[in-house]
């Protein structure tokens, strides 16, 4: 479900091999209306950035 303000919350999955463990996959970029079947969000694909994440995280 997306609804308005959650710009920058988590899309993550659950691991399955780690009982409570998520991965982060997406960022919530917009979307319209809240949540409704059929109505896409649009989210930013956390892998192309990970290079630049780990940057800031974990500097040299």
């Amino acid at each position: 479900m997306f609804l308005q303000g959650d710009s920058g919350g988590p899309l993550q999955v659950k691991n399955k091999k780690i009982l409570c463990m998520y991965t982060v996959i997406g960022v919530t970029s917009f979307g319209q209306a809240c949540g409704f079947t059929g109505v896409p969000a649009i989210y930013t694909r956390v892998a192309h950035y990970l290079p630049w994440i780990e940057s800031i995280v974990w500097p040299n």
